[in-house]
């Protein structure tokens, strides 16, 4: 089965990590566009190539794992989902000059605003509770039963 990644960053490259080691074709998108994916295809290894953000969006399951403020242009751009997987990692969240700080939903979950943005998807929200560093470690260290702070410490369960 192939799974497409839009968004290239931490959290993005550690769920195209652990997919690519368990058997699954990755498809590795971002803004940049996909010769600067090349390190990072080649980190992957046979599974993953880089694409276009329609290309991976095109994919069964799709990740989303862009900067929120990005996302609206990102998936603006998408054909109807039909049915297709996209599991939201985002965080509505921005940082600027004066720190990080929520943006204001009104009343609405992030969940509800992104299911908007991908009319027809069957939306799952996943991983966006979690570092970096702790979505990159290998989930079998310790048994399957360690976590890393923002750190990189290991602490066993």
């Amino acid at each position: 089965m192939s799974v497409g990644i839009i968004g290239a960053g931490k959290i993005g490259s550690a769920l195209a990590k652990h997919l690519a080691k368990s058997g699954y074709d990755v498809i590795v998108s971002n803004s940049r566009g996909a010769e600067s994916l090349r390190p990072l295809v080649a980190e992957l290894g046979p599974k993953a190539k880089a694409g276009t953000v329609e290309q991976a969006a095109a994919a069964p399951v799709v990740f989303l794992a862009v900067i929120w403020s990005q996302l609206p242009g990102v998936l603006s751009k998408l054909p109807a989902w039909g049915g297709r997987i996209a599991v939201d990692a985002t965080n509505p969240y921005v940082a600027d000059g004066s720190g990080i700080r929520l943006v204001d939903l009104g009343r609405r979950t992030s969940s509800e605003v992104v299911a908007e943005m991908v009319p027809g998807a069957r939306l799952v929200k996943a991983f966006n509770t979690l570092f970096d560093a702790i979505l990159a470690a290998d989930p079998r260290e310790a048994g399957g039963r360690s976590r890393r702070d923002a750190a990189g410490r290991t602490a066993t369960l």
